[in-house]
């Protein structure tokens, strides 16, 4: 995490060199047809437009070849995202992106450190419906510190008027030995048990009366999302980082602690970033650890 956009241009050239490693290893990478192409992690658009369009094009020119109904999509932080950014991947062939809003009360924002006006996030949506966007989803969380029902209410009221393609709804994990900025919170001002419950209940009452469609524990989709439409025929599958309209044959992971699947194992990447750059500078696969998977597992 930093907030030194000397940065960029370094970490983007480790990731693309990172691919080149794979595709020098396995050149069949470069011809086979990439059906779903994902920026995340959080917080991408930290990186400058022109950066983030440098690393969305560099990945895009090494693997050429698009799958049947080809997807591009983004995770963006409303806090640092602005037009250029949308413009930027428009022009980069990206037409889903996610916003994460976690909740619109002044009272919670200021508990978890995240001021984020709901003017902020409603331009957003409307400026990438503007630019072509076809699909957008909005995050966000209950059982966050200082949530209430009435609160729960009127972030209900939000999502439905803003009316997102899709929704995550996640229930807020407690993990201050992880997350040392959670220490902050008394126990009284996390809501738990039964009324941590409310509080979900009351958010997918409000968008299933909207219309949506409840996908498996914590997704949301209108009834003619690809999402919706595979859960109804039957052809809904979920991998490690979701739920998804098809199946995945492999799902190359690049950068920082990201995870990769094949069929036959999962790795992780270096999770310190002076480690992983280093392996890659040394020319290796900066694989952290992994999981090959038995007959029986798989």
């Amino acid at each position: 995490i930093t907030r030194n956009h000397a940065h960029e241009e370094p970490y983007i050239d480790l990731v693309l060199a990172e691919l080149d490693q794979y595709l020098a290893a396995v050149p069949e990478l470069a011809t086979r047809a990439v059906r779903q192409l994902h920026i995340g992690g959080g917080t991408p658009t930290f990186l400058s437009p022109q950066a983030l369009r440098r690393l969305t094009d560099g990945v895009q020119a090494r693997l050429p070849r698009r799958g049947a109904g080809f997807e591009a999509s983004l995770e963006a932080d409303p806090r640092v995202t602005t037009t250029a950014h949308l413009e930027a991947l428009a022009a980069s062939g990206f037409r889903r992106i996610s916003f994460g809003l976690q909740d619109v009360d002044p009272e919670v924002q200021r508990l978890v450190n995240r001021h984020q006006p709901l003017p902020m996030t409603e331009a957003l949506c409307r400026g990438a419906r503007q630019l072509g966007f076809t699909s957008i989803n909005v995050d966000v969380i209950y059982g966050l510190p200082g949530q209430t029902p009435v609160s729960a209410r009127t972030l209900a009221d939000v999502l439905v008027r803003l009316a997102p393609d899709r929704l995550a709804v996640y229930g807020f994990a407690r993990v201050p030995w992880i997350k040392p900025a959670q220490r902050k919170f008394r126990d009284d001002q996390v809501p738990a048990g039964a009324a941590k419950r409310e509080l979900a209940e009351i958010l997918r009452s409000a968008l299933r009366e909207a219309g949506y469609v409840e996908i498996g524990l914590d997704h949301y989709a209108r009834p003619d999302d690809a999402l919706a439409r595979a859960a109804e025929t039957g052809a809904l599958h979920r991998n490690f980082m979701g739920y998804a309209d098809v199946r995945t044959d492999v799902l190359l992971g690049l950068g920082v602690s990201a995870i990769s699947e094949t069929p036959g194992c999962y790795h992780q990447n270096e999770k310190v970033l002076p480690v992983y750059q280093r392996r890659v500078e040394a020319g290796e696969l900066p694989t952290h650890r992994g999981h090959q998977l038995t007959a029986r597992e798989q």
